[in-house]
C-alpha cells in the first residue's frame, strides 16, 4: 500500500535494506552456486531526478520497500544488493523469478496508466548461472550477463537468457519473443528472448520519446510478406532484413532503437504510425513489405515521422534470390545507409524551429555538425560555441566530446588554427574525455586514432584505436573513413581505397560524404592512379568547395596526370579558403611519409604555390 509521509517511506527503505544485508553477513563468506539472476534498473532514472529530486526519491523508496522487496520475498528469491537506482536479487527457482519480476513490472505499469508523473518503470535482464555470492554482493559472468540483458530491455520489459527461456517453455509457458543473437557490451553474442507481460496487463503509457540529451527514437515494424501463403523463404527474408537494420542501427547512430520484441506488438495488426508512436514514444517508425517472384526478391520501405504521417524517404531494392542472407545484409546495409542520415537532418530541421532555451544536448550537438560541415571561415567557430552548450547540458554525452576533437582537427587541416600546439593538445583531450564516458564508442576510437596519427604522428596507436573502431562499429562509415586515412599514411594504399571505398558504401547520404571522397581520391592518388584522385576528388569538390585538404589532393592528382593549367586554378581556389598557405610550413606539419610528402610539395610547387 503507499506510504503517505516521505520520512516513513525512508525509514522502511533504509530498514529493509539494513536486514537484507543482515540475513547475508549470517551466511559463509562466499559460496558458489547456481542461482537465477535478476538485474533491474529504473529507466530514465537520471531524468526523474533531474525533474524532481524529492519527489523521485520518495517514489524510490515505495517501490523498493512496497513492491519490490515484498514480490521478491514471496517468491522465496532475495536482494542481494541495492544499486542505487536498481536492485540484484536471486533465486533458488526460475518460474518463480520470472513470476516475480514480471509482477513487479505489472505493478509499475499499472501506475504509470494513473499517476500525474512520468512513469518508473524498470529494465530487468534474468539468467540462470553459477556465480560467487558473498555477504553484500555476487560476482560471475552470470551477473554480468544479467545486467547487459537488463540493458536490452525495454523499460517494462523483461529479457531472459536462452537457459531462462528453456526452463520457461519446460513449464509450459508460451509466447517468448525470440530477440536472436543480442550484441551485448564485452561480451560474445548471446541469444536472448523477451518474456510478455500477463495477459491483461494494459500497454505501456506513451514513453519519452527522446533520452534526456534530447535523441530521437526509432522503431522497426516487422516488414509484411506479400509472397502469399506457403512462401517462408519471403517471411524469413523479412524478418531477417527487419532483425538487420534493427542490428545496424543500433551501432551507427545516436539514436534509440526500440527493440525487436516491442516492434513485434504490431506484427499482426493494421500499422496505424501514430498509434505506434504514441504507445511506444518513438519519433520514427520504418516500415516495409517483401514480395517474391520466382527467382527475384522485391523490397519496398517507408521512413514515416509518426507525429505528422510525414513520409520522410522511401526505398525499393530488387535482386535475384541466390543467396538469401547476401540480400538480407545487402538491403540492410544499404537501408541504414539512407534512414540514419534521414533522421538526423529531420532532427537538424526540428531543432532549427526550436526556441534556443529549449534546445537539449542533442539538438546543440546537431547544430554545431551543421555549421562544422559547412567550412565556412565566417561561422565555423559558432560550432564550437554548440558543442560548449551541448556539454553544459548533458556533461556526460560522449559525442559531443569527439565531434569537439573534429573540430580542432579540422581547423588544423583548413589552416585557421592560430596555435597548432594548442588545438592539437584540446583535439587529443577531448577525444580522451569522449572514451572516458564511453570507451567502446566506435565514433570516439575512430577520432581518437585519427588524432593520433594525424596530430600526434603515433601511428601504431592509431592503428590500434582505428581497428577497435571498426571492430566495435563495422558499420560506422566515419570509423573507415579515419582508417583509410592512416592507411594511407602508413604505406598501405591499397587497403586504404578498400577501406574508403566501404565507407562510403556504407553511408552514401552521409553530410560527411565530401570527406569520405576525398579520401577515397587520396588512397586511389598514394596508389598511383591519378585519374581515379581526380575524379573522386572532383565529387568531393561538387559537395563541400571549401574542403582544402581535397584541393591540395586534386592539385597534386591534376600535376601528376599531366593537366598543369587546371591545377594552376585549382592553387588559386586553394589559395582564397587558406590565404596564408605556403610549402614550408605545410611540408613541416604533413603527416604524410617523406617520399609522398616530397611528391605532394612539389606537385603543389608546380601548380605555383608559394613555398
Amino acid at each position: 500500500m503507499p506510504l503517505e509521509r516521505s520520512g516513513d517511506q525512508r525509514r522502511i527503505y533504509a530498514r529493509r535494506m539494513a536486514t537484507s544485508s543482515a540475513e547475508l553477513t549470517e551466511r559463509p563468506l562466499h559460496s558458489r552456486r547456481t542461482f537465477t539472476v535478476l538485474a533491474a534498473d529504473i529507466a530514465g532514472f537520471t531524468r526523474l531526478m533531474q525533474h524532481d529530486e524529492e519527489a523521485t526519491y520518495v517514489r524510490l523508496s515505495e517501490l523498493m520497500a512496497g513492491v519490490v522487496a515484498p514480490a521478491i520475498g514471496e517468491a522465496g528469491g532475495r536482494i542481494v544488493k541495492y544499486t542505487g537506482d536498481g536492485f540484484l536479487a536471486l533465486f533458488e527457482n526460475v518460474v518463480a523469478a520470472t513470476d516475480a519480476a514480471l509482477a513487479i513490472q505489472q505493478i509499475q505499469i499499472l501506475k504509470g496508466a494513473t499517476e500525474g508523473a512520468p512513469p518508473m518503470l524498470l529494465r530487468m535482464g534474468m539468467t540462470l548461472a553459477d556465480i560467487i555470492v558473498t555477504a553484500d554482493d555476487a560476482f560471475g559472468d552470470g551477473v554480468n550477463l544479467a545486467a547487459r540483458l537488463q540493458a536490452s530491455a525495454e523499460p517494462g520489459g523483461l529479457v531472459v537468457s536462452a537457459a531462462v527461456a528453456e526452463c520457461l517453455q519446460a513449464a509450459g509457458r508460451v509466447g517468448l519473443c525470440d530477440l536472436g543473437q543480442l550484441s551485448l557490451k564485452h561480451m560474445q553474442p548471446v541469444r536472448a528472448f523477451a518474456v510478455p507481460p500477463p495477459p491483461g496487463t494494459p500497454l505501456l503509457a506513451p514513453l519519452a520519446r527522446e533520452a534526456p540529451d534530447g535523441r530521437p527514437a526509432i522503431v522497426v515494424l516487422p516488414f509484411r510478406n506479400l509472397s502469399g501463403k506457403g512462401t517462408g523463404t519471403g517471411s524469413r527474408l523479412a524478418d531477417g532484413i527487419s532483425e538487420g537494420i534493427v542490428h545496424l542501427l543500433t551501432g551507427i547512430e545516436p539514436l534509440l532503437v526500440i527493440s525487436r520484441a516491442s516492434a513485434h506488438t504490431f506484427t499482426d495488426r493494421e500499422q496505424d504510425l501514430s498509434e505506434v508512436g504514441r504507445t511506444l514514444g518513438v519519433h520514427y517508425a520504418l516500415s516495409g513489405t517483401v514480395r517474391r517472384t520466382g527467382n527475384r526478391i522485391r523490397v519496398t520501405t517507408e521512413l514515416t515521422e509518426t507525429s505528422t504521417g510525414t513520409v520522410i524517404r522511401t526505398g525499393h531494392h530488387e535482386g535475384p534470390l541466390t543467396d538469401l542472407f547476401d540480400i538480407q545484409d545487402t538491403i540492410s546495409a544499404r537501408l541504414v545507409g539512407a534512414i540514419a542520415p534521414s533522421v538526423r537532418d529531420q532532427e537538424l530541421r526540428r531543432a532549427r524551429r526550436k526556441p534556443p532555451d529549449s534546445l537539449t544536448a542533442y539538438d546543440r550537438l546537431l547544430q554545431g555538425l551543421d555549421i562544422l560541415y559547412r567550412l565556412d571561415p565566417s561561422t565555423f567557430t559558432l560550432a564550437r560555441g554548440h558543442f560548449q552548450q551541448a556539454m553544459s547540458l548533458d556533461p556526460g554525452f560522449a559525442p559531443t566530446y569527439s565531434h569537439t576533437a573534429t573540430w580542432h582537427t579540422f581547423r588544423l587541416a583548413q589552416e585557421w588554427s592560430v596555435d597548432r600546439e594548442a588545438d592539437v593538445a584540446e583535439a587529443v583531450r577531448n577525444a580522451a574525455l569522449a572514451l572516458e564516458r564511453d570507451p567502446n564508442d566506435a565514433l570516439g576510437l575512430a577520432i581518437y586514432g585519427h588524432i593520433m596519427s594525424f596530430a600526434s604522428r603515433d601511428y601504431a596507436a592509431a592503428m590500434h584505436f582505428l581497428d577497435r573502431a571498426t571492430e566495435a562499429g563495422p558499420n560506422c562509415a566515419y570509423a573507415w573513413c579515419l582508417s583509410a586515412i592512416t592507411c594511407g599514411y602508413v604505406g598501405s594504399p591499397a587497403e586504404a581505397v578498400a577501406r574508403a571505398e566501404r565507407a562510403i558504401r556504407l553511408s552514401p547520404f552521409d553530410p560527411l560524404g565530401f570527406l569520405y571522397e576525398q579520401i577515397l581520391g587520396q588512397s586511389h592518388l598514394l596508389n598511383g592512379n591519378h585519374e581515379l584522385a581526380i575524379l573522386w576528388g572532383g565529387r568531393s569538390s561538387a559537395r563541400n568547395s571549401r574542403d582544402a585538404s581535397n584541393l591540395r589532393m586534386l592539385i597534386v592528382a591534376l600535376v601528376a596526370a599531366g593537366r598543369l593549367d587546371e591545377a594552376r586554378q585549382m592553387a588559386g581556389r586553394l589559395l582564397a579558403v587558406t590565404p596564408g598557405f605556403n610549402l614550408t610550413a605545410y611540408a613541416r606539419r604533413t603527416p604524410l611519409p617523406p617520399d609522398i610528402r616530397a611528391l605532394y610539395v612539389g606537385n603543389l610547387r608546380s601548380a605555383g604555390l608559394p613555398d
